[in-house]
């Protein structure tokens, strides 16, 4: 799986191997004071031994980022 993110302008990417892929969800955070229907969705990337990734963490609809997310499992069976 290519990432690619910018972090103050500057695009970084790396690969993560597929062996090291324990998982894909669909998921957004708890934010105070915003309603679940106006947070906008994520896609995460869990690692074997190390921290998730998260991807598009600007999807506005749900069924748009469950897609997403079905698509990256089916690539990396």
């Amino acid at each position: 799986v290519t990432v690619r993110k910018s972090i103050l302008g500057i695009p970084r990417i790396w690969r993560i191997p597929f062996s090291q892929v324990s998982g894909v969800r669909v998921r957004h955070e708890q934010v105070e004071g915003v309603k679940e229907k106006d947070r906008d969705w994520e896609i995460e990337i869990d690692r074997k031994g190390e921290t998730p990734v998260k991807l598009g963490a600007s999807i506005r609809e749900r069924p748009e980022a469950v897609r997403l997310a079905e698509e990256i499992r089916g690539l990396i069976r």
